[in-house]
């Protein structure tokens, strides 16, 4: 579970500041492991396409930094459309 600081909105905003800001967790790169993601992509689909939009700016944001930061994915537990367009995505 990541560890927000106190000042933390609960809000896309405030995440996206997160995940862009990491002043509050400081580190030579960063590595999330989100795990049984079935639950977000498949039952709550645009939440899903929201936070992983702000992943993928981040990741490339903290790229152009030279910062390592990469979110890993799994537990799709059949949900196929998923795993399908990461690995589109990513080849």
């Amino acid at each position: 579970a990541m560890d927000f600081p106190a000042y933390f909105g609960h809000n896309w905003d405030a995440f996206e500041e997160c995940v862009n800001d990491l002043s509050w967790a400081p580190a030579d790169g960063y590595v999330l492991l989100y795990d049984q993601l079935w639950w977000l992509a498949c039952d709550h689909a645009r939440t899903w396409r929201t936070a992983r939009a702000i992943l993928e700016e981040a990741s490339r944001r903290w790229e152009k930094e030279g910062v390592p930061f990469y979110t890993l994915v799994r537990g799709t537990h059949g949900c196929g459309d998923v795993a399908a367009a990461l690995s589109d995505q990513y080849r």
